[in-house]
């Protein structure tokens, strides 16, 4: 008597199983079993029978993916009974995986969706030489359909996109090196690639452009927050998305205005009128540190400085801090005063007009990487290395599942994050420096994790398309995922 699975750590919408009986000359009865409990009834017979399990087969309860513990089970017709030794499997369950028969990745590693159905396609960045990266847009079959190899800036594994706006205009982002304006079929239209602020011979001496945060208008402008000469200055730059290339930090911009040390991405409201950045003035000597927002008008960049809450130098935090999409309200994270890893998040009105915050948490464990506000605006993720903590917007109060966070396998850290629809919130965990090994995904912070799923090599990330479908990439692999909804029902 023996069981064997086809693939015994698989994605998809069923498990492949053999069962071989033998001895038996007539078979009365013959089981599928998981973990000693019935999981199917195999229709009798000798020899090698292939059995398929589907996903609504199989219990999930224990999480997903799911792990099986399969035995079979075979009653002869004289009474006689064998059960094969356990094998083990998992699956996590999808509605279709995609591969390339050379092997080769169907998307790039860091990659969007774009459209649905039958519209649907793939953009993201792949390397052609050590020194040249390429745009690529790709289908399900990793065939592709449209490529800019002329970049003027890197593609790297630290590059990002954001979402689309005017006429399909989208900014493509890569930390230390730039960011560019690209239309619908990958042309670059503008780009803001050297910073020239601070350096006393601006027409010889060009230093890469430092973009901290990117935020887009709602005519496609882009407002990028641009290191300073020193760690402690940034510029604020509105960069148009047509037109002469940005190649300076002032000079074609539509305007540039200075500011202290960034700690968010800039919110401008939905009416394209107000842009609102915090930020904190250093003043070490004195051991102190100042909270501050700063609203400027889109159109002049004309504004004026908050000072919004002081607190310690050493209590000062490089983790990315966070605003409400109008503005209004903002979110810092701090060190404690007294304890090593441990840290605080507070909430400040951003014109000022609170005179104590509008709420401050206990101590959290973690080392603090930054705040994401999740939920269309109901939670803040406090997320640090070691662990993300789920807090309420409007109290403060920690609402993640019995009061837990959501953390990496141990000795993993959290390296990225990825927002989807509604609560939708994924932790990308690894080694630092390293593609992302394991991907942990809830749905809701009060209902904890919805599933953990390792990566091979190449890693995970993922996107959604237009219909708010969620697809992985899983080392080479592309994995259509059942709906969002479906992972919660399995549990």
């Amino acid at each position: 008597m023996a069981l064997a699975v086809t693939r015994a750590n698989g994605v998809g919408d069923h498990l492949d199983l053999t069962v071989t009986t033998s001895g038996c000359p007539k078979v009365s009865t013959l089981n599928v079993l998981n973990q000693g409990q019935l999981l199917k009834p195999v229709s009798a017979g000798t020899g090698a029978l292939p059995v398929t399990l589907s996903v609504a087969e199989l219990p999930f309860g224990g999480g997903i993916p799911g792990v099986f513990s399969l035995t079979a089970e075979v009653t002869c017709a004289d009474g006689r009974k064998a059960r094969s030794t356990p094998v083990s499997a998992t699956l996590f369950p999808a509605v279709r995986v995609f591969t390339r028969t050379d092997g080769t990745e169907v998307v790039p590693a860091t990659f969007y969706a774009e459209g649905s159905a039958g519209g649907l396609s793939f953009v993201g960045c792949r390397s052609l030489s050590a020194t040249q990266t390429e745009l690529v847009r790709v289908n399900t079959a990793g065939d592709i359909a449209q490529a800019n190899p002329g970049l003027p800036i890197p593609c790297k594994s630290s590059t990002w996109f954001t979402e689309h706006t005017v006429g399909g205009v989208r900014w493509m982002v890569t930390p230390g090196s730039g960011a560019l304006a690209y239309d619908e079929n990958l042309n670059v239209i503008t780009q803001a690639q050297y910073n020239t602020l601070g350096f006393p011979d601006a027409g010889t001496s060009l230093a890469p452009l430092l973009p901290l945060f990117l935020s887009v208008g709602p005519d496609g402008d882009a407002v990028i927050l641009v290191a300073g000469a020193n760690s402690r200055s940034a510029t604020v730059v509105r960069a148009p998305h047509s037109g002469t290339a940005a190649l300076g930090p002032c000079q074609p911009n539509v305007w540039c205005t200075a500011m202290d040390l960034p700690q968010a991405p800039a919110r401008i409201d939905a009416a394209g009128t107000t842009v609102t950045v915090t930020a904190t003035l250093e003043n070490p000597d004195a051991g102190q540190a100042t909270f501050q927002a700063q609203r400027l008008n889109y159109a002049s960049g004309a504004g004026v400085v908050t000072s919004l809450w002081p607190i310690s130098y050493p209590q000062l935090s490089p983790a990315t801090a966070e605003l409400t999409p109008d503005g209004t309200l903002a979110f810092f994270p701090y060190d404690s005063a007294t304890t090593s890893g441990l840290f605080n998040v507070v909430s400040l009105v951003t014109d000022g007009s609170g005179s104590v915050p509008h709420w401050l948490t206990g101590n959290l464990s973690g080392t603090p990487e930054g705040l994401f506000l999740s939920g269309d605006g109901v939670y803040v993720a406090a997320v640090a290395a070691e662990r993300t903590w789920f807090l309420s917007a409007s109290t403060g109060v920690n609402v993640g599942h019995g009061g837990q966070p959501l953390a990496p396998t141990a000795p993993l850290i959290t390296t990225a994050i990825q927002q989807g629809p509604h609560s939708d919130f994924y932790l990308l965990n690894g080694v630092a420096g390293q593609p992302p090994s394991e991907l942990v995904a809830t749905d809701a912070p009060d209902a904890g994790e919805l599933f953990r799923l390792s990566a091979p090599d190449g890693g995970a990330s993922l996107a959604f398309d237009d219909s708010g479908q969620l697809w992985l990439r899983l080392g080479n692999t592309l994995v259509q995922t059942l709906p969002v909804a479906s992972y919660r029902n399995l549990r």
